[in-house]
């Protein structure tokens, strides 16, 4: 039943009476808005990101809005863009408060340090190889060569 003050919508099959001289509508963002990213995965299924306005691109054909948006987990903070316009479908903003972020910055910036350091781990790893490549068959393929070259 809706009244001209309220109205019903439904949220994952039940409804819910909203009064719409209480609830808030927002329709105007601004670049460093916070805002809340659904985005849509396999099938009917859907993740909520926390995320942040970093753009307004006026094109002429699509205005789009570029949002950056963080999927933090225990062992793994990435950054990921968002471009949202008339023609999205699979992605979706809503307004964000500050006290609604989920995450910690320093534990955000212990997880982006643990991932260098592991990439750092994997350079050395890499070149101690290479290094041992050459040290134990960098002669053989100089020798190769130079039968390839008098050939």
């Amino acid at each position: 039943m809706s009244t001209e003050n309220t109205t019903i919508i439904e949220v994952a099959g039940k409804k819910i009476e909203i009064n719409l001289d209480k609830a808030r509508i927002v329709d105007e963002y601004h670049i460093g808005d916070t805002v809340k990213v659904l985005k849509k995965n396999y099938g009917d299924n859907y993740s909520v990101f926390p995320g942040v306005i970093v753009s307004l691109d006026n094109f002429k054909e699509l205005p789009t809005l570029t949002i950056m948006y963080f999927e933090v987990s225990y062992d793994k903070a990435v950054v990921n863009f968002a471009h949202i316009n008339k023609k999205t479908e699979s992605v979706d903003i809503a307004p964000m408060s500050k006290e609604e972020i989920c995450f910690e910055h320093v534990d955000v910036m212990q997880i982006f340090e643990r991932s260098i350091e592991k990439k750092k781990m994997e350079i050395r790893e890499v070149e101690a190889q290479r290094n041992y490549f050459l040290a134990h068959f960098g002669h053989l393929v100089e020798l190769k060569d130079k039968a390839e070259v008098s050939a």
